[in-house]
């Protein structure tokens, strides 16, 4: 109890901090200044503000579009990653692939979306099939180019995390007896290594979320999605930046749930206890 009190105070704190940033936040040619004066006026106006008259139809349409982009990338990266890492590592040709990803993750996420920009550019300069848009309205028929360029980096990152723990417990002397008694692959994969890989998976959970949620700044920017972040930098206003920051923390807390909720269906449905 008194470990979340402390965190939910660290959280308004951060919140708050982030939010005042950009308007108490000056830079001018004898450094950076901080007005803490303007800091204190931008909290004391918090109870004044008609936040009912914020949450529009308009936000709540962005905050859906963030809500659906942030849980498909992050549901996406970590199938690949499931897949990739539990059925296909096995393979000879996945020593090769591995060896191109780990290149690949060594790379700044930010470089890796804006290569990605560039590389949906190309196709349709040698395709003329367009596989992105930058057009900034509410059509979602080039939707997926955002989902995928965003499920790279939780992808890379659970991946990773999956491969590590797989050479580890593939080791392990259960799972040695159950190739022995010449039990399935697929048998093996399910109930003996993702079995006790689980527990670390959910233990990263947060970290692969909040690595998606980093680049998501970037990528509803660059590819012009009418999502939160617009509405948080777009506006330079003070309760605006707030309520979208808010927003996008219960957003990210919905898409954990989510997953957690997805991963334990699996769980009960594949697994044998």
């Amino acid at each position: 109890m008194k470990n979340s009190i402390i965190q939910g105070v660290v959280m308004i704190i951060i919140l708050l901090f982030v939010s005042s940033a950009p308007f108490v936040i000056i830079n001018s040619f004898e450094g950076v200044k901080i007005e803490y004066g303007m800091m204190i006026e931008l909290v004391q106006s918090i109870p004044s503000i008609d936040w009912l008259n914020r949450i529009d139809a308009a936000f709540i349409e962005r905050m859906v579009r963030t809500f659906i982009l942030l849980l498909v990338a992050v549901l996406l990266g970590l199938t690949f990653a499931l897949v990739l890492g539990l059925f296909v590592a096995r393979f000879k040709v996945f020593r090769l692939f591995r060896g191109l990803i780990e290149v690949i993750a060594i790379i700044p996420d930010f470089i890796i979306i804006i290569f990605s920009v560039v590389l949906g550019v190309q196709i349709y300069q040698w395709t003329g099939i367009r596989v992105m848009s930058f057009m900034p309205d509410k059509n979602t028929a080039h939707f997926w180019f955002p989902v995928m360029v965003l499920s790279i980096a939780p992808a890379l990152y659970f991946l990773k995390l999956i491969h590590v723990r797989f050479l580890q417990i593939s080791g392990e002397d259960y799972v040695r007896t159950a190739v022995s008694k010449g039990l399935d692959i697929t048998t093996i994969n399910l109930q003996y290594v993702y079995r006790n890989m689980q527990p670390f998976i959910h233990a990263e959970l947060t970290k692969g979320l909040s690595l998606t949620i980093g680049n998501l700044f970037i990528v509803e920017y660059l590819l012009n999605v009418i999502g939160l972040t617009h509405y948080i930098f777009a506006v330079k206003d003070f309760p605006a930046t707030l309520l979208g920051l808010c927003a996008l923390l219960i957003i990210a807390l919905f898409v954990f749930l989510i997953i957690k909720f997805i991963l334990f269906l699996f769980r009960k449905g594949l697994i044998y206890e």
